[in-house]
């Protein structure tokens, strides 16, 4: 089976992972639930594959560009690639909807905190959640800054997300 080089990057499997999770209906926490994906999926994925993908068993092998395509025709994409950009564009869309509405007052800290668990944590979050003390600096905010460690994506796994805050 065609194996891709480069390793997909964590964030977009992560992405994968959510997406297989919405249309399925089901959190994949288990086994029997890659099974039943799998069952979903007409078989086009491997229950073994989908395991590796969910984390259900540790492997170091790369998951197949071709199960990678399934798993995006399943989530309704043409393939991996265009599943890639249908998450750049999200993200993008959603960070930017999320700052205009945080510049217009229009977001208190509690729905702040639920959008931005919403969003996968990058790089680019980090630098959007800069603008977003950047803004609320300006606003004067102070429940914002009381309440800033909630922000569990961003506090939580600073050891895993390491690199992505630089």
């Amino acid at each position: 089976m065609a194996r891709i080089t480069n390793k997909p990057k964590e964030e977009h499997l992560e992405f994968l992972r959510k997406e297989l999770s919405k249309k399925s209906g089901y959190n994949i926490l288990t086994t029997s639930d890659c099974e039943w994906l799998c069952q979903l999926m007409n078989k086009t994925v491997s229950t073994d594959t989908l395991r590796r993908l969910f984390n259900v068993v540790k492997n170091n092998n790369t998951i197949s560009i071709l199960s990678l395509n399934h798993c995006a025709v399943y989530c309704g994409k043409s393939d991996w690639g265009n599943f890639i950009e249908y998450y750049n564009q999200i993200s993008i869309n959603d960070s930017k909807l999320i700052l205009l509405k945080c510049l217009q007052g229009k977001l208190n800290s509690e729905d702040l905190v639920k959008s931005i668990d919403n969003l996968i944590v990058t790089k680019e979050i980090f630098d959007f959640f800069i603008q977003i003390i950047l803004v609320k600096v300006i606003q004067k905010d102070k429940d914002f800054f009381k309440n800033i460690f909630e922000f569990e994506p961003l506090f939580v796994d600073l050891d895993k997300n390491r690199y992505e805050i630089y």
